[in-house]
């Protein structure tokens, strides 16, 4: 018996009032993408999140449901060299998933982990 592919729905990931940090912003498109998939490999368990707020490119870090603890994420993101660093209210996921193993493909196509 096949089951038609539309029957299944995948579930919403929960969302709540929360904050990020974000780290970076600029209007250029290219910047914006090296810093997240730098992000992406030095942070592997973190989510990290580009968001474009016209004419910003946003890099922005975690999902954090308190103030308290995105306060605390906030000086290991200043000593990683992102001086700017700041907690922005957002919406966050309450339950993320784990972080799958994040892979980007260079200019000649091939994937780097």
């Amino acid at each position: 018996m096949r089951i038609p592919l539309d029957s299944f729905s995948i579930a919403q990931p929960d969302t709540v009032q929360g904050f990020r940090i974000q780290v970076f912003s600029t209007d250029n498109y290219d910047e914006a993408a090296l810093t997240r998939d730098n992000l992406n490999v030095e942070l592997p368990d973190l989510w990290v999140y580009m968001i474009y707020d016209a004419p910003a490119y946003k890099i922005r870090v975690g999902d954090y449901l308190n103030r308290a603890d995105a306060n605390l994420a906030v000086d290991f993101f200043v000593e990683k060299g992102f001086k700017d660093a700041w907690v922005v209210p957002d919406r966050v996921i309450k339950n993320p998933l784990p972080k799958p193993p994040f892979s980007s493909t260079d200019s000649t196509g091939t994937i780097q982990k």
